[in-house]
């Protein structure tokens, strides 16, 4: 009898390949200290015969047609904070069926093999310690779909070669030491969905390129050091951007009225720049923040966030109206401004509204009764430092939802209501340096939320009421440089959280 073929497993090129990516995974846990990882459940049985690197921990296969249908390509290999430490070897580029590399979270390095893994679609590196540029290498990664280097201490300039990544659709860079400036290639990223290099040092102009980025969603560049630069006009192309952040990158010049073409917005900070102009009118165009949709999407939308800031900037001129017709926001912050003229009476109908801050600013006039009649979810209202006059509306003390109410700073006049007391989630309460006249109402009592309550500097007179004893949560009472008169409450003593009071000059 003849005798059978070998069948042992080195006589096999499948064999072969097998061996090679199992010795790979050696190499790797032997280069990254794999005795000391947290977790390494069949690392550590490598030499056994029975070890099947298929099933050792972080590591998943693609299934080959063979005999046993068993497990055999590495297509991913996950080891997320994980206690990794060292360098990865240079054979990590044999693995040419990986798809997934996880590493965030540990003290890894790489090396410019990393752009030999052509397969790869999902790379994350974040949060280790790379102390180094971005390998330029990682534009041969054509398959490359997320690419995730947050937090990693990378200097030097983004490489042009990202450009070459036309699968990308995340992109994150945020939190390095990465300067220069920001390569136009980038715009050639097609599938770009999200681009984050906030806090950086990226300096220089925003190229123009970016307005290319038709799907990109989100956006985010702030906390770094461009200098000399407007707001790109080419942004307004950005049809499919959710959320667009430039805060604090001293931008100069006016708002683009192109972002009012930006249908899909629904958050836009433009804040602590140093924009000038008018707030354009074809900011009440952006759809994404208007109530016009089915019932369906509306409740998709409904844990997301509309918010809209414009606030510290030289921004002149009136608030637009049109902003009443962005329904769904539910946070407008235009403080720190010099807008003037009186506050329209449409931002009433911004019925989801939950913060309203217009302070700092040359408005004047009558705070609008629409204010208080229809914005039932307002839970901040700032109108401080401003030139506002006459009594506040009744209006205004139906927002039982109120949080925070200062008007401080006005020309307000006329007495307190008793009103007041239906404010009874209030926390801060502050009309300062107003002309309020009249006796302090007793229905204070009621506001057994508030911490700060600040009626100095005003025209008020009578005794202070007892029922300020009740306010069981109040830190800090101002009273001062006002008219009141007779003896103080002994009921202030009961309230044990106060640490300020004020009542001199009375």
């Amino acid at each position: 009898m003849n005798p059978a073929p070998s069948s042992t497993p080195s006589s096999s090129p499948t064999a072969s390949y097998i061996l090679n990516q199992e010795q790979v995974l050696i190499e790797i846990f032997d280069s990254l200290h794999g005795e000391d990882w947290k977790e390494n459940s069949g690392w550590k049985n490598a030499s056994s015969v029975s070890s099947d690197y298929c099933f050792w921990f972080g590591v998943s296969c693609s299934m080959e047609e063979g005999e046993l249908l068993r497990p055999r390509k590495v297509i991913s290999l996950e080891l997320p904070d994980n206690g990794l430490m060292g360098t990865l070897p240079s054979s990590i580029k044999d693995l040419q069926g990986l798809e997934r590399l996880i590493l965030h979270r540990n003290k890894v390095k790489v090396t410019s093999d990393i752009g030999e893994l052509t397969s790869l679609q999902y790379l994350n590196l974040g949060y280790n310690y790379m102390a180094s540029t971005v390998p330029t290498e990682l534009g041969r990664l054509q398959s490359l779909e997320e690419l995730w280097l947050y937090n990693c201490r990378f200097s030097g300039s983004i490489p042009s070669e990202v450009g070459l990544l036309s699968s990308l659709s995340h992109l994150h860079l945020e939190n390095n030491y990465l300067s220069s400036s920001l390569p136009s290639e980038i715009g050639m990223l097609s599938s770009l969905k999200e681009l984050y290099l906030k806090e950086n040092i990226l300096s220089g102009i925003i190229p123009s390129d970016l307005g290319r980025l038709k799907n990109l969603q989100w956006l985010s560049l702030i906390a770094n050091n461009f200098t000399s630069s407007t707001i790109p006009s080419e942004l307004g192309n950005l049809q499919s951007l959710n959320e667009l952040d430039l805060h604090d990158l001293a931008f100069f010049g006016p708002i683009p009225s192109e972002l009012g073409l930006l249908n899909s917005l629904s958050s836009l900070n433009l804040s602590d720049n140093a924009l000038n102009g008018t707030i354009p009118t074809e900011l009440g165009l952006l759809s994404g923040f208007q109530r016009s949709m089915s019932p369906m999407v509306e409740v998709w939308l409904s844990d997301r966030s509309f918010s809209f800031n414009l606030s510290n900037n030289f921004l002149r001129g009136t608030i637009p109206s049109e902003i009443g017709t962005l329904a769904s926001m539910d946070t407008l912050l235009l403080h720190g401004n010099f807008l003037n003229g009186t506050i329209p009476t449409e931002l009433g109908e911004l019925v989801s509204l939950t913060s309203l801050d217009l302070s700092d600013n040359n408005l004047y006039g009558d705070i609008p009764a629409e204010i208080g009649g229809t914005l039932k979810s307002l839970m901040e209202l700032r109108l401080s430092g401003n030139n506002l006059y006459g009594n506040i509306p009744f209006e205004l003390f139906e927002l039982t939802s109120l949080l925070h109410l200062n008007l401080s700073g006005n020309k307000l006049n006329g007495t307190l209501p008793s009103e007041v007391g239906q404010l009874v989630s209030l926390q801060e309460f502050s009309l300062h340096a107003n002309n309020f006249s009249g006796t302090i109402p007793y229905e204070i009592g009621a506001l057994k939320n508030v911490k700060s309550f600040d009626l100095r500097i005003n025209y008020l007179e009578g005794p202070v009421p007892s029922e300020i004893g009740l306010m069981s949560n109040a830190a800090s009472i101002s009273l001062a440089n006002n008219k009141l008169s007779g003896s103080i409450p002994t009921t202030i003593g009961m309230l044990l959280q106060l640490h300020s009071l004020e009542l001199v000059d009375n």
